[in-house]
């Protein structure tokens, strides 16, 4: 159930103004709305799903909800789905009905789904990712002007406009819903990028030093930086990894996203923190 106290707070008659970004998970729902207007106006919500009923039905619960009833002047919906793909400018045909055939050539195939392309203009780069075709339709409809985005167009979006400061090669590291996402770039350069199932520290570890040794990176000299569900990465094995690798930080919340919202920022997954620094910034 939705907190109904905080929703009762927000005054929905100048909705017209508010951004809605909505992110979508199978283990649970959440979302912002974001009234720019006012200094912390970032309401944040989590929404548990019931796991008894297909992802479909739980996608209508949602928006039956009163909350998304209003028109908003911007909606974005985040696909917290591991399964992507990324492809140079150019690489893609123009014509999205061959989009299915590269991206299954690269990723597992669901049932009945929509290949989507998301860019990032800055590294000439192609994102295309999955959602289920009834729950694209379902959003089209409540939300004719939607915006959908994978998580790793928004990781990467935001990784990379950190990536070009200083002179070393960096690679980042983010934990959500039990995958974690690598991205690599060399001084801006966008190099590499995956997803990789983890069931404990073991795993984290494994994937990270095994991206590090495959990229070529220096042990000296590059610099290794970890986000998201930071209880994940336990003081020992931050240990372990400086073994390996010098240069190892932990990435704060932005200061940006700190800033309006006035709430526990490690509570909100990564890739939502930067659909709204990739919306306002």
């Amino acid at each position: 159930m939705l907190d109904r106290a905080a929703i009762g707070k927000i005054d929905f008659s100048k909705s017209n103004l508010y951004t809605l970004s909505i992110r979508l998970c199978a283990d649970g729902f959440s979302f912002f709305i974001y009234d720019p207007f006012s200094a912390q106006g970032l309401h944040y919500f989590p929404c548990p799903v019931d796991v008894s009923l297909p992802f479909l039905v739980n996608v209508k619960r949602l928006l039956a909800e009163e909350v998304f009833q209003y028109a908003y002047k911007r909606v974005n919906v985040v696909c917290a789905d591991a399964r992507f793909a990324f492809f140079p400018e150019g690489f893609l045909p123009d014509d999205e009905a061959h989009y299915p055939l590269f991206f299954y050539s690269n990723c597992r195939q669901g049932e009945d789904e929509r290949v989507l392309c998301n860019e990032w203009e800055r590294g000439n780069v192609k994102i295309l990712f999955a959602i289920g075709r009834p729950v694209w339709e379902l959003l089209s409809h409540a939300c004719p002007e939607v915006h959908v985005y994978s998580s790793a167009t928004l990781l990467l979006e935001y990784f990379g406009s950190k990536s070009s400061w200083g002179n070393t090669r960096k690679m980042y590291a983010c934990i959500e819903d039990g995958f974690l996402y690598v991205f690599c770039f060399d001084r801006g350069h966008f190099l590499f990028g995956n997803s990789f199932s983890v069931h404990g520290a073991a795993d984290v570890l494994y994937y990270l030093l095994y991206v590090w040794k495959q990229q070529g990176y220096a042990q000296e000299r590059d610099e290794l930086h970890v986000a998201g569900s930071l209880a994940s990465f336990s003081g020992d094995m931050l240990d372990e990894l400086r073994v390996f690798v010098r240069h190892v930080f932990v990435m704060n919340p932005d200061s940006e996203f700190c800033r309006m919202f006035d709430g526990d920022a490690e509570t909100v997954p990564f890739d939502l923190q930067s659909a709204l620094l990739f919306d306002f910034k």
